[in-house]
């Protein structure tokens, strides 16, 4: 019995799609755009007419490429929008937002370092200070994600 990794089927399913699905679909859309061209504008030749169709074909990959990304940058900005327009009219809100990130931040490392036989099973529990000179203990543990550096 072989095992696929979710990595494989995810791949597989990514070139299935940009490879047939949406070359389709684009196909399509031309055919709608080709059938329109040949109902409402008689006066272009069929060459005319099949040339668009084709422009419009191999533009639309082009045009969903630039809308992916101006979408995923303007998600990114819109979700930015709130807390800057927090920091200008209240200057304490950064430091609110500091605070509340720190705490987060310790609450997280310490529920994993609480849990972490349950996480990590085989891994042994690593005890790290912030300073050489300090005695270890579990609150001055850096967070298994900064361990490396």
């Amino acid at each position: 019995m072989v095992k696929i990794a979710g990595k494989d089927v995810l791949a597989t399913w990514k070139i299935i799609v940009a490879g047939i699905a949406a070359p389709m679909l684009y196909g399509f859309y031309a055919a709608i755009y080709f059938g329109y061209l040949l109902k409402r504008k008689p006066e272009l030749t069929l060459q005319t007419k099949m040339i668009r169709a084709c422009m419009v074909w191999a533009i639309q990959p082009i045009l969903h490429y630039i809308l992916m990304r101006l979408g995923d940058s303007g998600i990114d900005i819109y979700k930015s929008i709130k807390p800057l327009f927090l920091a200008v009219r209240n200057p304490e809100v950064g430091q609110i937002l500091r605070v509340m990130r720190n705490d987060l931040s310790r609450d997280i490392t310490s529920f994993v370092h609480e849990h972490q036989d349950i996480f990590f099973p085989g891994v042994k529990e690593q005890v790290h200070s912030h300073h050489d000179d300090e005695k270890p203990s579990l609150t001055k543990k850096k967070s298994f994600i900064h361990r490396g550096k």
